[in-house]
């Protein structure tokens, strides 16, 4: 590599590395957070403890209020509100760094404990509201509306908590990727007061920092395997072009044999798997294993439309449902044309409940189509040690007693029919004049 090329991919690299820096600087993610939908307004007292405290709480013009008498009857009496997140939400703030909270109290002088509770799925219970870990930190607002900012390092958790759900010194750390309230609670102290909060905002960087410089790294680390690769590429291909020749007539060889081999498993008409290009999926899906289901469906009447219309007609019918079929297929499914009007779909890992579900979903697809096809399924789910020529012939008796039941209908080897509708529709016979 010249010395030009590296000198202008270290400048690349610098102008965007100071520019994300400077993104995630200049446009911070914020999240605000209020008693509505998604966050319930509640709170408690120390009453249930024993205590004689009273506490109440409600949402105002300004924000949450919360007016607490507390009493010395308890050892540790508490006034406390908070939101209240929906149980099966998860929010995760792990990637705030700052917490911004604007608040006022009665007289500016007491402190309060701002709580962001965590469900941690090791320790916590939903039915015990104590066992979700609690993320503590001290602010103390004024008498007027001021807005305090918490960063994650102001939080910690409370020893009691720990000695109490006897946690792990691993787990004793804070946590904030699975919040489901965010609290606020008075001090030990006794008295009458009241706490107001009008903001709750949670702000983080639009890329969390464990993000941003790990992957600025391994843009680096990137960009410079790239250049050496780029540059063994260089070499390799100067040693392809020695060997131009022979390259150039294997390729070729390949390329022809792809073909033929796509020739010689696609039918011509429909443009899907004909009868020998089927035969492989059928067997690998038995190989694999069981459920393997076969569903087998040919238009009805289709020697009518033949007879009426032409058989250049009929080839038309052939490819537009054909194409329906190649549209709606899943990933696990394969089709083909069996033969004439008959089509084969293999259903890897579908026992034959799902595969008569599904036949029946393909019989209405084509009747409701713009040229309401009607067709007659027959579907067989594979058996063990069953070899394929049994599996085809069952397939494909059941898919002669759902002719012989009405036609329209899905009915599987040996079992009473799914689906009939009244008269059977045929082939609307002017929608391809």
């Amino acid at each position: 590599m010249s010395l030009f090329r590296l000198e202008t991919l270290i400048a690349t690299l610098l102008v965007c590395s100071a520019c994300v820096l400077a993104v995630n600087e200049l446009f911070p993610q914020k999240v605000e957070i209020s008693a509505g939908d998604a966050w319930q307004l509640t709170g408690s007292d120390d009453r249930y403890m024993g205590g004689s405290s009273v506490c109440s709480w409600r949402q105002t013009d300004a924000g949450i209020r919360l007016d607490y008498d507390l009493k010395d009857q308890c050892a540790s009496p508490y006034a406390i509100t908070g939101l209240l997140s929906q149980r099966d939400k998860t929010n995760d703030f792990s990637w705030a760094e700052n917490i911004r909270l604007t608040a006022r109290s009665s007289d500016g002088r007491t402190h309060f404990r701002a709580q962001i509770r965590n469900f941690d799925g090791r320790i916590s219970q939903y039915e015990d509201a104590t066992t979700w870990k609690y993320n503590e930190a001290l602010f103390r607002p004024g008498t007027e509306f001021t807005t305090i900012e918490l960063t994650q390092s102001d939080f910690s958790v409370p020893l009691w908590w720990v000695h109490r759900n006897g946690v792990s010194e691993a787990d004793a750390q804070t946590q904030f990727s699975n919040v489901h309230s965010i609290e606020f609670a008075t001090m030990d102290r006794t008295g009458v007061g009241w706490l107001e909060i009008s903001r709750i905002e949670l702000v983080g960087p639009l890329i969390p920092s464990a993000t941003v410089y790990p992957a600025l790294l391994a843009l680096w680390i990137t960009s410079f395997l790239a250049v050496l690769i780029a540059r063994m590429a260089g070499l390799a291909r100067r040693l392809r072009e020695e060997k131009n020749s022979k390259a150039r007539l294997i390729k070729n060889h390949r390329v022809l044999s792809s073909r033929l081999e796509s020739l010689a498993i696609t039918d011509p008409l429909t443009n899907l798997r004909n009868r020998r290009g089927l035969r492989e999926p059928i067997a690998a899906a038995m190989k694999s294993g069981p459920p393997t289901s076969v569903v087998m469906f040919d238009i009805d009447r289709f020697k009518r439309l033949n007879d009426t219309m032409g058989h250049a007609h009929g080839d038309l019918v052939l490819r537009d449902l054909a194409e329906l079929l190649r549209l709606d297929l899943r990933e696990n499914e394969i089709a083909g044309r069996w033969g004439g009007e008959e089509f084969l779909v293999v259903l890897a890992n579908t026992n034959l409940a799902r595969a008569m579900e599904r036949a029946d979903q393909l019989r209405q697809l084509f009747e409701n189509s713009q040229h309401r096809y009607t067709c007659s399924f027959g579907v067989y789910e594979a058996q063990v040690g069953e070899d394929l020529p049994t599996v085809l012939e069952r397939v494909d008796q059941a898919l002669y007693d759902a002719k012989n039941a009405g036609r329209n209908t899905v009915m599987a080897f040996g079992q009473a029919r799914l689906h009939v509708e009244g008269p059977m529709p045929v082939v609307d016979a002017g929608i391809f004049k």
